[in-house]
């Protein structure tokens, strides 16, 4: 079983009506693809959908409590890494929270990164990036992937 590694992005394109391509990708992997897979978040996650406004808010943490999932706490080695991201340019400063969704995955032993984040995340250059310094650190290499991707790919298989 693939252990993956829930960003806030796929949780909150479970109630995205102004996307709806993207929320009936994401809500078919929600309701098939993720019964074949251990699911984590972690404090981050939570607390970015803590920050959504309602009702959407409800809506999120309602199908999460609907699912098992493991969880994740943020601790210095996560920070370490997410910064050594940053500080090696693959992942802007600004957008700091996209690195530690790395970090954690990455030093949580997770298989994929779920992720709509196309702009920091789900991208090539990042994706090479993040798992040469994986590498040179000495961890596991981190598939980055969007929902879309996962469901061709696990049709595939």
């Amino acid at each position: 079983m693939k252990k993956i590694y829930l960003d806030t992005s796929v949780i909150s394109f479970l109630e995205a009506h102004d996307a709806p391509d993207k929320m009936e990708i994401t809500r078919k992997w929600w309701n098939k693809g993720r019964l074949y897979s251990q699911i984590y978040i972690s404090e981050l996650t939570l607390r970015e959908i803590q920050n959504c406004p309602e009702p959407k808010r409800s809506k999120l943490l309602k199908e999460l409590s609907s699912i098992n999932f493991g969880y994740i706490k943020i601790n210095k080695a996560i920070k370490s890494l997410a910064e050594h991201y940053v500080s090696q340019n693959i992942i802007p400063v600004k957008y700091k929270d996209d690195a530690l969704h790395i970090a954690i995955a990455t030093l949580s032993n997770c298989d994929i990164i779920l992720s709509w984040n196309f702009k920091h995340m789900v991208k090539l250059k990042t994706i090479r990036e993040v798992n040469n310094i994986n590498r040179q650190l000495g961890y596991k290499t981190i598939n980055i992937m969007a929902p879309s991707e996962l469901i061709e790919k696990e049709g595939s298989d």
